[in-house]
């Protein structure tokens, strides 16, 4: 004689007793895309070192209307932008990008955050009385120094980022 056997009452092909708990497998940790992680990264440290950069820029070409070591200023701000890039890029384990990638966004940075300071100052000049519009303002005031400040600090952020 036959005897009839239980039918299980969980899924099909579940073969645990009836009754018994089901214990979920343990979930692993969905895989973050690795490479967007590095760029977000990346992309968020040369924009905190491009807005210090920018910000010590307005303050020495705005408010102290220092003329003297502005270069120096743009081929540091360069450097930094382009380092924190890299540093970004490398704290998840690799390059994000190659590095022409790395370097073109550190160029765009450094030389965008320069821009935003002298537009800046300019705009400073304006609310001090002055009366110039911002190209007549950087030519008769700061002269070639302003092209030469960002070639400058475009080739040092390009270095800096390699």
């Amino acid at each position: 004689m036959t005897v009839p056997r239980p039918t299980p009452a969980g899924e099909p092909g579940d073969t645990r007793a009836p009754g018994a708990q089901r214990a979920d497998p343990p979930r692993a940790r969905p895989a973050a895309p690795a490479a967007r992680d590095r760029a977000d990264r990346s992309l968020a440290y040369g924009i905190v070192a491009g807005v210090i950069g920018a910000a010590v820029l307005f303050v020495l070409a705005g408010p102290l209307s220092v003329d003297t070591g502005l270069l120096a200023v743009g081929v540091a701000i360069g450097w930094v932008v382009g380092v924190a890039v890299r540093t970004g890029a490398g704290r998840a384990g690799g390059a994000a990008r190659p590095a022409g990638g790395r370097a073109v966004t550190a160029v765009a940075l450094a030389v965008g955050g320069s821009v935003a300071a002298w537009v800046g100052a300019w705009a400073w000049s304006r609310v001090q009385g002055g009366v110039l519009g911002p190209v007549d303002f950087v030519s008769q005031v700061y002269g070639l120094l302003l092209p030469v400040q960002l070639v400058f600090t475009a080739a040092a952020a390009w270095i800096g980022s390699r």
